[in-house]
């Protein structure tokens, strides 16, 4: 039975040896048919079997009946498969692989597109996802760091105007920004710090912060006025152009974007805690029932038998020009008796985390002669300081294309910019900025005494004169500008040849600001 079982064995493997076929060959380049291909992919048609040839080019691989094709593949080169029928010996030239060429196309100058490695200027494209990933408020700040030799200053507030340089400035005294185009027209990119000297004012923000990134397909930057010199002097310094998005072909679609992004401060001055407030010399004295009749809360004093600090002098109480902190009692701005000791916190603890949420949808869709793109974006924004820079911004987009006859074409975009901001925070030394205050608050100041912004009276409780109570302003001063833009441009096209298109441009841009300022 044993040598049953060996026999059959025997013969199913001598049956299988004998249907397998071992096909082999060489594999060669037809540029260079003397010399063999190594590393060549050899493989068995649908199925997982194959081999590649060695340094000479020469490969062997078996097959099995029901094999009926090996494909021959290698990178640069056509694969290609030949039909095994009873073939023991099968050599192959390969031939090369068509050239493809990826090249990038650009937007130059008039929104004429072209490739890149054609241009005799200095352009370069900036990668429109990586500004939408992080959406800044303010599209300016967005190109930061993303294009060579242009510089980006950032708003000294979340409302305020950012700077763009290209190669630097090319005057002392006169405008140094590049020009902003959209989609073929120029746009106003006013600097709204204009007012803002040493001594405070309010930044308005630049026009260019009008431009929702959400809307943006790609941005280009011409760089000096070799590259712009179709846009005029006006492009002297450079050209911003930004394309928006157009609706794909063939499809319709809906998006919804949504963003979120939180804002706190990281990094703080370093502050001395050994000497805090100006004050009088003067004591109250060491009557201890006296001193409870002083004491504003009614508590009784808990010092007895040390003096008392009288109230800190208003001409003297906003800076740390006094003794050294070591606890004496004081009376503070609240009538209240305070220790004078190092408030470390009394900085920090005025600011607040900020936030900024935007909200897409986009609707699109039509054909290749006929389509639509219309979306709309909400922006609100608070500052890391309470009731300050309140920004609440739609934007609404619309965008068609219509073929009007076989070579007639029509392209037309209007954008509504509702944009509502509330207190502004004044810049610089102004006395209703309310981080001028901490500029030159005492250490021994505690938040509590701020807080105390208002007299029994309804009038401030000043700390040195002309600089305003931090609270008093967020609270009794405020702003609010209100504006409305409206951006429209038409292309009408015509294509007279093949390669020959003649196109009429008209663009409109309006704006309405009504702003106001009140203080108690």
């Amino acid at each position: 039975m044993r040598k049953l079982f060996l026999f059959v064995v025997l013969c199913c493997l001598c049956n299988n040896a004998f249907a397998q076929q071992t096909i082999s060959g060489i594999v060669r380049e037809s540029t260079n048919p003397d010399v063999g291909l190594p590393g060549v992919s050899v493989q068995v048609v649908g199925k997982a079997r194959g081999t590649i040839t060695d340094i000479n080019g020469q490969y062997s691989i078996r097959v099995q009946p029901g094999d009926k094709e090996l494909v021959f593949c290698f990178m640069g080169l056509k694969c290609k498969t030949v039909a095994i029928g009873n073939k023991t010996h099968i050599d192959v030239k390969l031939e090369e692989q068509d050239a493809i060429f990826l090249n990038e196309v650009v937007v130059s100058a008039l929104g004429v597109k072209r490739e890149s490695k054609s241009l005799t200027v200095a352009q370069q494209r900036v990668d429109a996802g990586t500004i939408s990933e992080i959406k800044d408020p303010n599209l300016v700040s967005s190109l930061a760091g993303k294009v060579a030799g242009v510089m980006v200053t950032p708003p000294s507030s979340s409302t305020g105007s950012a700077r763009i340089v290209i190669r630097g400035n090319s005057s002392f005294t006169g405008n140094n920004q590049p020009l902003f185009v959209v989609d073929g027209m120029a746009v106003d990119n006013s600097d709204g710090s204009a007012g803002v000297s040493t001594n405070g004012g309010l930044d308005m923000g630049n026009g260019a912060s009008d431009i929702n990134p959400d809307d943006v397909e790609s941005i280009d930057v011409l760089k000096g006025p070799n590259a712009a010199a179709l846009y005029g002097s006006r492009a002297a310094n450079g050209v911003i152009i930004i394309t928006t998005k157009k609706a794909k072909e063939g499809r319709f679609k809906v998006s919804v974007n949504s963003n979120t992004m939180f804002r706190y401060i990281s990094q703080w001055p370093v502050f001395q805690n050994s000497f805090g407030m100006g004050h009088t010399t003067r004591m109250v004295g060491t009557n201890t029932s006296w001193l409870a009749t002083a004491n504003a809360d009614g508590n009784p004093y808990p010092y007895p038998g040390i003096p008392i600090m009288s109230q800190i002098s208003t001409d003297q109480g906003g800076r740390s020009n006094g003794g050294p902190m070591i606890g004496i009692p004081y009376i503070g701005l609240d009538g209240k008796i305070h220790p004078y000791s190092p408030q470390p916190d009394n900085v920090y603890g005025f600011y607040q985390k900020a936030s900024t949420y935007t909200n897409n949808i986009a609707v699109e869709g039509g054909n290749k002669d006929n389509n639509y793109r219309a979306s709309i974006t909400n922006l609100t924004a608070d500052d890391v300081v309470e009731r300050q820079n309140l920004v609440d911004k739609n934007t609404l987009n619309l965008r068609f294309f219509n073929t009007l006859t076989k070579n007639l074409t029509l392209d037309s975009k209007i954008t509504f910019i509702d944009d509502d901001t509330k207190n502004r925070r004044y810049s610089n030394q102004s006395g209703f900025n309310p981080l001028y205050m901490y500029t030159i608050l005492a250490r021994s100041m505690t938040l509590d005494q701020l807080k105390y912004y208002k007299t029994s009276a309804g009038t401030e409780t000043v700390m040195v004169g002309g600089i305003h109570n931090p609270y008093w302003t967020i609270n009794e001063t405020g702003n609010e500008d209100a504006k409305m833009r409206v951006l429209a441009n038409f292309d009408l096209s015509y294509q007279i040849l093949p390669s020959l298109k003649a196109t009429v441009k008209y663009g409109r841009e309006y704006i309405s600001t009504n702003s106001m300022e009140y203080r108690n």
